[in-house]
């Protein structure tokens, strides 16, 4: 994989330390939609059924969002703009008409899409078309999970339900609100296809680090899950580095980390096979 280990904790850390948490059931967890922004690729599909076994796991309503690329409008203006049919390689003037249809098909293709997979894992789910920046209209819709998936790597189909060897459902930790949230949202995940759950605990102060991994540790003995406690550096590269050894299918995030922590959204969403979820 030429990632270099960055070197997390010991899981049993916090135990060696005499930090013994006994933690109350958690609360219970509602979630109401799923978010997934969705592009005519093979990424677009897989983060299609991604956002499918989440909302089918946390009993949510799935919302597909198609945004139309707005600098591709604007291109259809320049003068030097031209389409190349692939059977004939002749090359011909691109007009802003071209481009509104091109939209359009690719919009009836993915709600089709959006249809057949939802129907066929009977939950709910609602289709938007908009047009604008990706990031600010996922932002502005603020939704419960939103599932992201890059550009690169993976080239699974919708419909395609089979992860990777000993792959695992993941939950960055870090004791916060939207922190618990992904953890169930994931714990639910885990349980639905009876997987492991990795808890992600960011490193900081030795202290509260150890305390989060007895609570994240008394919790999955709760929950009755398989998976254990991880402490890493709270970096991008140590995030990938962890999907990749432990063979991670999701991550749940909770988005005020990623302020909080500077983490590298973009880079965290192309890591192939693994779906990033953030969480509020």
């Amino acid at each position: 994989m030429g990632a270099e280990a960055p070197g997390p904790s010991d899981e049993g850390g916090a135990q060696r330390q005499g930090c013994r948490v006994t933690t109350p059931p958690p609360k219970p967890q509602r979630f109401t939609q799923v978010l997934v922004p969705l592009a005519p690729s093979p990424r677009g599909r897989a983060a299609l059924a991604a956002a499918i076994d989440l909302a089918a796991a946390v009993g949510a309503r799935l919302e597909g969002l198609f945004v139309e690329d707005p600098r591709l409008a604007r291109l259809s203006a320049l003068p030097f703009a031209r389409e190349v049919e692939s059977l004939t390689a002749a090359a011909r003037g691109l007009g802003e008409a071209d481009i509104e249809r091109a939209f359009r098909v690719e919009a009836a293709h993915l709600r089709q899409l959006l249809v057949e997979e939802a129907q066929r894992a009977r939950i709910e789910f609602t289709f938007e078309v908009t047009r604008g920046e990706v990031e600010a209209e996922v932002a502005a819709r603020a939704a419960d999970l939103t599932v992201l998936l890059g550009t690169a790597g993976s080239t699974a189909r919708a419909g395609t339900r089979t992860p990777a060897p000993r792959s695992r459902v993941m939950a960055l930790y870090d004791a916060t609100d939207a922190a618990v949230r992904g953890l169930a949202a994931a714990a639910r995940l885990a349980h639905a296809t009876a997987g492991e759950l990795l808890i992600l605990v960011p490193q900081g102060d030795a202290r509260a680090a150890a305390e989060t991994t007895a609570k994240a540790r008394a919790w999955l003995e709760g929950e009755g899950l398989a998976g254990t406690a991880l402490v890493l550096p709270a970096t991008t590269s140590a995030l990938r580095w962890a999907v990749r050894l432990h063979h991670g299918r999701m991550l749940t995030i909770p988005a005020p980390a990623m302020t909080a922590l500077a983490l590298d959204l973009a880079a965290l969403a192309d890591e192939p096979a693994c779906a990033i979820v953030l969480v509020r």
